[in-house]
């Protein structure tokens, strides 16, 4: 090797290792606990809002986007892009196209070449699809009782005529 391809090699090492510092900083790793996203509803008919909210995403936007099946596709079938508050929270709505499948989707979360959030499963719901509620029911059994109380007088005579003579002794055979 040449001195001069040395040379110039020690002057690119430096970079190479900023460069390889700098890919590394900019791979998105998974969310940690203080980056949690939620999500609501889990499952809707289309032309419904998904509506996402999460936190710890500083300096990027967050893309959000709802893809079929359980591995991101892209493009998504919807997505957005958000720019966070500065302290990292945000908060999105998305509309469902009118004319979206039904079946089984994900909803994925990014903070940009940062971190992913935990992906989401979301059902879009069939429109034509029938569907029986049963409403609850309840009786109530109302009795109405009506008592009428007489005033009685009753005298001693009219005790004893009512009463049953015992015998004063038992009387046993055997």
């Amino acid at each position: 090797m040449r001195r001069g391809s040395v040379f110039r090699m020690k002057r690119l090492l430096p970079v190479l290792a900023l460069f390889t510092a700098a890919a590394t900083l900019f791979v998105a790793q998974p969310a940690s606990a203080d980056t949690a996203w939620v999500t609501s509803p889990s499952s809707a008919l289309p032309g419904t809002d998904i509506s996402a909210s999460g936190a710890g995403c500083v300096g990027n936007n967050v893309s959000v986007f709802l893809s079929a099946g359980p591995v991101i596709q892209l493009p998504a079938d919807v997505s957005k892009t958000i720019t966070p508050a500065v302290d990292g929270t945000w908060s999105t709505t998305m509309t469902l196209p009118g004319n979206l499948a039904s079946g089984d989707y994900t909803l994925w979360g990014q903070c940009v070449v940062q971190f992913n959030y935990e992906p989401k499963p979301f059902t879009v719901l069939d429109p034509n699809a029938t569907t029986t509620t049963t409403a609850p029911t309840t009786s109530t059994t109302v009795v109405a009782t009506t008592s009428t109380v007489v005033g009685t007088t009753t005298t001693a005579a009219a005790a004893a005529a009512n009463a049953v003579a015992v015998a004063a002794t038992p009387n046993f055979t055997g």
